[in-house]
């Protein structure tokens, strides 16, 4: 995401959404984004950072006040570390429910994203995306994700609440 996809997405000034899992950054993996990088990408006006929870759990696997910890904790260091507001959050592996909708509702989110779905939005909590990662790596895989994609303007949206 860093060293390849942003320097495309930049060059061509095509904006995006980048979603974080906040413990991955406690115990950064070689191949994953550490904070002075998550930093730097959310002073692009271009990105903007979304939560992906804290652990990446299923949310439908995890109780009630796990469900909410997730979610507003996520929420909570990644505005104190980015110094923004963050309005979106996909959940990992596609993983919600009612539950955890309106948990996410509650939290002030305004989008909600799903994972490699190929089903419509019901509202602004079931959006698709399109995931980058080993599951779109042949080209046709790509392609087929993004004709399921629902594109949406984040820009017009806010401004016109």
């Amino acid at each position: 995401n860093y060293s390849v996809a942003y320097p495309i997405l930049r060059d061509l000034g095509i904006p995006a959404l980048l979603f974080v899992p906040t413990e991955f950054m406690r115990n950064p993996l070689d191949t994953f984004l550490n904070w002075s990088q998550v930093r730097e990408l959310a002073d692009d006006d271009l990105l903007n950072i979304g939560s992906h929870t804290c652990s990446h759990w299923n949310l439908k696997m995890l109780s009630s006040n796990d469900i909410a910890y997730e979610i507003k904790q996520s929420k909570k260091e990644l505005e104190k570390h980015v110094d923004q507001e963050v309005y979106s959050i996909s959940y990992p592996g596609g993983g919600f429910n009612q539950e955890v909708i309106q948990c996410v509702e509650r939290s002030e989110y305004e989008f909600g994203f799903k994972d490699r779905s190929q089903t419509r939005a019901t509202n602004q909590y079931t959006l698709s995306r399109i995931s980058v990662d080993k599951s779109n790596y042949q080209p046709w895989k790509l392609l087929r994700s993004m004709l399921y994609a629902q594109p949406i303007n984040t820009a017009d949206t806010l401004q016109n609440q």
